[in-house]
C-alpha cells in the first residue's frame, strides 16, 4: 500500500488536505471525528462534511469514528502513516493524540486545550506576560456580576468558550445587557444541541480586527498570509456580529510589523509546533492583542486555484510541505512576504428573513471585474435566508482578486451598497405587476434622440421600431452601439431576468458610449432611480451628474475601467471582535 497522509475534518478550506494528499501520490485517509449533540447544528455540519466527501478523490478512505478511541486507533495502524493533518476546528484535539500515539510530527496533546478554549489561550499569554483579554469562564449571573465589578467593566463580550463564525458572540453594552445576554446563554444550548453550562466573559476591546495565517514545523514558523477585515455589529452586538469582508494586507505598515511579531509569540506560547495556525488579533490603540488561534487552517472554504491566485501557493500544501521536507520548509521561511495581487473576501450580509425565487446579485457578480467566483452554494437548495448575525448566516461568500486596488474598491463599494440599501436586488421573491407598455409614452421620451444605425433600443414591444429589440431578441444581439436607450416599464419578468437582459445589452455598448435612460423608465424597476444606477456602476457604466442639459434622464458613459471618482471601502475601526 502507499504512504497515507491521515486528514481529520477536511471541510471548508481544509477539503484541499485531501486533493494535496492524492496529487503528492500518497492514499488519503478521512476521518470525521464523532459529533456530540443533538442539535440543527449537528445536523449541518454532517451535511457540510457530506457535501465535501461527495468530490473527493474516488481513491479515499474513509475510516468511522464511533467514539471508541482504541478502537479506531487499532483501525488507523493498518495504514502506514506519514504524517496527521487537521482540516478544521472539530480536528484538532483527536488529531494531536493521534499524532502522537502514532510517533508522528504534531503538536503535544496535552497543549490541544489551548488551540480550543478561548479562556484557556488567554491564560496561557497571561502566564507568559503576552498581551491578553481579561475574561472569566462564568457559569452563573452572580459570578458574571463579581467580575464585572471587580474589573470595573460597563461593556463585555459574551461568548462560548468553544466556537467558530462568531456564533453565539455577544458585544454588549451596560451591565443590564450583559447580564440578560448571560442569563438567555447559560439557559440554553452549544452550537451542538448540549446543554450549555459555562460563557466566557470578556472585555470588549476596541480597535481594527486582524488574520495572521502561520504555518509551523518543529517550534519554528512563517507568517503565510495577514488580512485585515471588518465585521458590522448587529442590534449594536447584542444580536450578533456579521462578518463584512476580509481584504488581504500585501505590505504591511509598521503597526502590522509590531502585529506580526507579537503573532509569532502567540504561536510559541500556545505550543503549537508543527502545521498551520489561523489566528484573529484586534490591533488596539495599545498594541496586538489576541482575540484568538486555532490550529488548523484558515476557513471561509478557500479553493487552491484561488490562494494560488493571490499569493502564489495555497496554505494546505505548504503545510505539507513543512510536514514532509524540512530543507523545502527552511527555503518556504526565508522567501519575503510578497502577496501577487490584491484579495478580499466579501461576506454579503442579509438585514432580514427572507424568501427568495430568484437570485439578481448572480447577474450584478457577472460584471464585476474583480470576482473569481462566489459561493452560495448553502442557501440555493432552500430558497430562504435569515437575518445574518454571524459567519455561519452569511447568505454568500463572494471571492475577489484584482491587480489595482481601486477595481477591488470599486466592486466592493457596489456590492456594501446592495446589501445595506437594496436587499431585493441580491435575493427577490417578488413577481412584480407590470403595467402594459405605453408605446406613445415611450416614443414620445424618445423624441429628439436621433434614431440611427448606432442606436439600439431595448423596449417591451419593438413593432414598428427600428435597431429595437425585446426580451426575446436581446440575447441574439451582435453588433455594438454607440448609444443605447433603455425603455423598461411593462417588461413582464422578474428581477433576475431583468437584470440579465439589462446586462446582456450593455455588453454591446461601444466604449465611451452613452446609455439613456428616461427617469419615468425607472418606475417599475427595483428601487428606481437608486436601483438602475447600481445595475449601470456594476456594468462599468459612468453615471454622468445631472445637469440642465440631462432633461429628465439618467445617462453615463461606459469606461474602459471602473475606477473613476469612487470612495475607497470604509476603515476598519471596530468595538467587536470575532469568535
Amino acid at each position: 500500500m502507499r504512504d497515507c497522509i491521515l486528514i481529520l475534518e477536511p471541510i471548508s478550506t481544509g477539503e484541499n488536505y485531501v486533493f494535496d494528499a492524492a496529487n503528492r501520490g500518497f492514499q488519503p485517509v478521512v476521518i470525521f471525528p464523532k459529533l456530540e449533540g443533538t442539535g440543527d447544528n449537528t445536523e449541518i455540519y454532517e451535511k457540510i462534511r457530506a457535501e465535501a466527501a461527495a468530490h473527493f478523490p474516488k481513491e479515499t478512505i474513509y475510516l468511522t469514528d464511533t467514539g471508541d478511541y482504541p478502537a479506531l486507533l487499532a483501525k488507523i495502524r493498518r495504514y502506514p502513516m506519514v504524517c496527521v493533518v487537521i482540516g478544521s476546528e472539530l480536528g484538532a484535539e483527536l488529531g494531536d493524540k493521534i499524532a502522537s500515539d502514532l510517533g508522528l510530527p504534531g503538536n503535544p496533546p496535552e497543549s490541544s486545550v489551548l488551540h480550543r478554549d478561548k479562556d484557556r489561550m488567554q491564560e496561557r499569554l497571561r502566564e507568559r506576560n503576552l498581551p491578553h483579554i481579561r475574561g472569566k469562564l462564568i457559569t452563573s449571573v452572580e459570578e458574571a456580576e463579581a467580575f464585572l465589578r471587580e474589573e470595573q467593566l460597563e461593556n463585555a463580550v459574551v461568548k462560548p468558550k468553544n466556537g467558530a463564525g462568531s456564533v453565539g458572540v455577544h458585544l454588549c453594552h451596560g451591565r443590564e445587557e450583559i447580564l440578560d445576554i448571560v442569563k438567555m446563554g447559560l439557559s440554553g444550548e452549544d452550537m451542538f444541541g448540549n446543554e450549555s453550562d459555562s460563557l466566557l466573559l470578556q472585555e470588549l476591546l476596541v480597535g481594527t480586527e486582524y488574520i495572521v495565517n502561520t504555518i509551523s514545523r518543529d517550534g519554528e514558523h512563517y507568517i503565510s498570509d495577514i488580512w485585515r477585515y471588518d465585521k458590522i455589529p448587529v442590534g449594536n452586538g447584542r444580536d450578533g456580529n456579521a462578518y463584512n469582508y476580509a481584504r488581504l494586507v500585501t505590505h504591511p505598515n509598521a503597526r502590522e510589523y509590531e502585529l506580526c511579531l507579537y503573532a509569532l509569540k502567540v504561536v510559541d506560547a500556545l505550543d503549537i509546533t508543527y502545521g498551520p495556525t489561523h489566528g484573529e488579533y484586534m490591533l488596539t490603540a495599545n498594541g496586538p492583542v489576541l482575540i484568538e488561534a486555532g490550529a488548523r487552517p484558515m476557513g471561509a472554504g478557500l479553493s487552491k486555484s484561488y490562494m494560488e491566485q493571490y499569493l502564489g501557493h495555497h496554505i494546505t500544501d505548504r503545510v505539507l510541505d513543512a510536514y514532509l521536507d524540512a530543507d523545502l520548509f527552511k527555503q518556504q521561511m526565508q522567501l519575503p512576504y510578497q502577496p501577487l495581487t490584491e484579495a478580499m473576501i466579501k461576506v454579503m450580509i442579509m438585514g432580514k428573513d427572507t424568501d427568495f425565487d430568484n437570485i439578481p446579485l448572480l447577474s450584478i457578480l457577472r460584471n464585476l471585474d474583480s470576482v473569481v467566483t462566489s459561493d452560495l452554494h448553502s442557501v440555493l437548495p432552500m430558497n430562504k435566508l435569515v437575518r445574518t448575525v454571524d459567519l455561519e448566516t452569511a447568505c454568500a461568500m463572494i471571492y475577489m482578486c484584482h491587480e489595482d486596488s481601486r477595481v477591488l474598491e470599486w466592486d466592493y463599494r457596489i456590492l456594501h451598497n446592495l446589501e445595506m440599501q437594496m436587499p431585493d436586488m441580491m435575493f427577490n421573491n417578488t413577481e412584480p405587476v407590470e403595467k402594459p407598455f405605453n408605446k406613445e409614452k415611450m416614443e414620445k421620451s424618445f423624441h429628439g434622440i436621433s434614431n440611427t444605425d448606432e442606436t439600439l433600443i431595448f423596449c417591451a414591444d419593438s413593432t414598428g421600431l427600428e435597431n429595437a429589440v425585446t426580451m426575446d431578441t436581446v440575447f441574439q444581439i451582435t453588433n455594438d452601439y454607440d448609444r443605447i436607450f433603455l425603455w423598461l416599464n411593462g417588461i413582464a419578468c422578474n428581477v433576475e431576468e431583468k437584470l440579465s437582459a439589462v446586462s446582456a445589452l450593455l455588453k454591446h455598448l461601444k466604449e465611451g458610449g452613452t446609455v439613456i435612460i428616461p427617469e419615468s423608465s425607472s418606475e417599475e424597476f427595483p428601487y428606481g432611480r437608486m436601483g438602475i444606477i447600481a445595475v449601470l456602476e456594476a456594468n462599468h457604466i459612468i453615471v454622468r451628474v445631472p445637469n440642465g442639459n440631462t432633461g429628465d434622464y439618467i445617462m453615463g458613459e461606459k469606461k474602459k475601467s471602473t475606477i473613476t471618482n469612487h470612495s475607497p471601502a470604509p476603515a476598519t475601526t471596530n468595538t467587536q471582535y470575532a469568535n
